[in-house]
């Protein structure tokens, strides 16, 4: 292959097999080649650029040098797989890509630690042909209140299994707008730690009666107290639930007498309340619950 046809390539490789350059000498390191001359009028040599896994935007099964005309369909595959794990520098590409409307098949969107903010969650969840959709993964972004009420009225998604919220800013306000959602009825796993969400919030997640499906509910590090507890305890919507997390919250022995007590949740195993202030009664509580296997009761107060 000569210097020409060289610049004429592009290279995806996976990170499990070995690979060889262009002249055949073998490589131990998956390279990206990056095409320096899609957009440029003066032709340039290919930079190689060395990525981890997570950033290589089409990681195929075996190394192959593609032309551009193939690279486009590779693309063109990897967006209706539903594929997005871009590096941030991208992130402006992939909305765009997400908003095309000709990409209809998407399964998965993971854009977490990309700086995705309300105007970005707003444009992703105006989508109304993502029917298929089941992995939405916007965790440690800056979404707020206004990004989860446009995540809460869409009505689209009806096959969401995932929906990792953790680590932004929604707030009370934010999760009734999650929990106003009533088209997400295969939800599975809600995570909203670390949202300052109290016990407004807290109360309206309780009343939700579509995610029949709910297996993970983690709301760690906010601010429920006894008030919200209670209202989680009384829900009785939730009988697939596995997994509760409300560690490092501000609720006392009566909230965690309550969850404990909760015989609608008959697949409840793992229960984490660590960090609280609910004191031997508490503690006992839980701890003589025969179906709660896995316990977290570090730091209990």
């Amino acid at each position: 292959m000569n210097s020409k046809e060289t610049s004429e390539k592009i290279q995806f490789v996976s990170n499990d097999l070995p690979i060889s350059n262009p002249e055949g000498k073998p490589q131990n390191t998956p390279t990206t080649l990056l095409d320096q001359q899609s957009h440029d009028s003066q032709p340039k040599q290919h930079t190689d650029i060395e990525l981890p896994q997570e950033q290589l935007f089409f990681p195929l099964t075996e190394a192959k040098y593609l032309t551009k005309e193939e690279t486009e369909q590779a693309y063109l595959k990897r967006k209706a797989d539903g594929l997005y794990e871009a590096p941030e520098i991208l992130k402006d590409e992939v909305l765009d890509l997400l908003n095309d409307s000709n990409v209809k098949d998407i399964t998965r969107i993971h854009l977490q630690r990309r700086s995705i903010d309300d105007n970005d969650v707003a444009s992703l969840a105006s989508n109304t042909t993502w029917v298929n959709l089941k992995e939405v993964w916007l965790y440690q972004n800056l979404i707020e209140e206004a990004g989860a009420a446009a995540l809460g009225r869409n009505l689209a998604w009806v096959n969401l299994r995932q929906l990792w919220l953790h680590r932004n800013e929604i707030g009370d306000e934010g999760a009734a707008a999650i929990a106003a959602n009533k088209s997400w009825v295969n939800l599975e796993e809600l995570y909203l730690s670390y949202n300052n969400i109290g016990d407004k919030g807290a109360i309206c997640l309780s009343k939700n009666q579509a995610w029949v499906k709910l297996k993970s509910l983690k709301l760690d590090n906010n601010r429920i107290t006894n008030v919200g507890a209670v209202a989680l305890a009384e829900n009785k919507s939730w009988v697939k639930l596995e997994l509760l997390w409300l560690y490092n919250n501000r609720i006392k022995y009566r909230g965690a007498i309550l969850l404990a007590c909760n015989k609608q949740w008959e697949c409840l195993d793992e229960i984490c309340v660590g960090g609280n202030a609910i004191h031997k009664e508490g503690t006992r509580a839980i701890l003589c619950n025969p179906k709660l296997k896995k316990l977290e009761l570090s730091k209990v107060q």
